[in-house]
């Protein structure tokens, strides 16, 4: 019978060291996956809507910035994390910050200003 993954061994920290090595290349992977995905994905939905509509509109370009901003950081995010930074995990949640700070840039900006 094996022991609970509560007890401390010789064995322990190495299987914590490998748990923690797969989940950062884990993140790192999908960190880099997202970031390029919204990255490029929004400089194709750019070209896209300048082709058909000739540019952008206040909506259009407050989405792209939004996702140029949250694939940017992303972006930062894998590299930090396969750097091995010692700040990988602060930088994992600065992504989140986006849609935060978009959205009441978006209250402000369109539904305030229609009122």
């Amino acid at each position: 019978m094996e022991p609970p993954l509560t007890t401390f061994g010789p064995d322990s920290q190495l299987v914590a060291s490998r748990v923690r090595r797969t989940a950062e290349r884990g993140l790192t992977l999908l960190n880099y996956a997202v970031g390029l995905a919204l990255t490029f994905g929004g400089l194709a939905l750019a070209v896209h809507w300048h082709a058909r509509y000739g540019g952008f509109r206040a909506v259009r370009s407050f989405y792209l910035y939004d996702a140029w901003a949250f694939g940017a950081l992303e972006l930062l995010a894998a590299h930090a994390m396969r750097r091995g930074w010692p700040t990988r995990w602060v930088l994992q949640l600065l992504p989140l910050a986006v849609p935060v700070i978009a959205y009441q840039y978006f209250i402000i900006h369109f539904v305030l200003r229609r009122l």
